[in-house]
C-alpha cells in the first residue's frame, strides 16, 4: 500500500513524496529544499509518522543508512 504526500500552496495540492513497499522517495525534486517545518498531507492513506518535510528527509536518510 502506498501513500502520496502533498503540500497545500495557494489552494492547490503539490505532490512532494511517495511511500510504498520499496521505500519513500521524492516525486518533486524541489521538495527536499522546502523548509523542514513545512507540513505535509497524506493524500491517499495514513501518515505513518510523516507529518513534515523533516520527517520525509529523516525517513529517506534512515533507509539509505539502514536505520543507523
Amino acid at each position: 500500500m502506498s501513500t502520496l504526500f502533498v503540500i497545500k500552496k495557494k489552494g492547490k495540492f503539490i505532490e512532494v513524496a511517495q511511500r510504498h513497499s520499496q521505500g519513500i522517495f521524492w516525486v518533486n525534486p524541489l521538495a527536499e529544499y522546502l523548509p523542514s517545518k513545512t507540513k505535509v498531507i497524506p493524500r491517499d492513506n495514513v501518515s505513518q509518522g510523516i507529518f513534515t518535510i523533516k520527517d520525509i528527509k529523516s525517513a529517506i536518510k534512515e533507509e539509505k543508512t539502514g536505520g543507523k
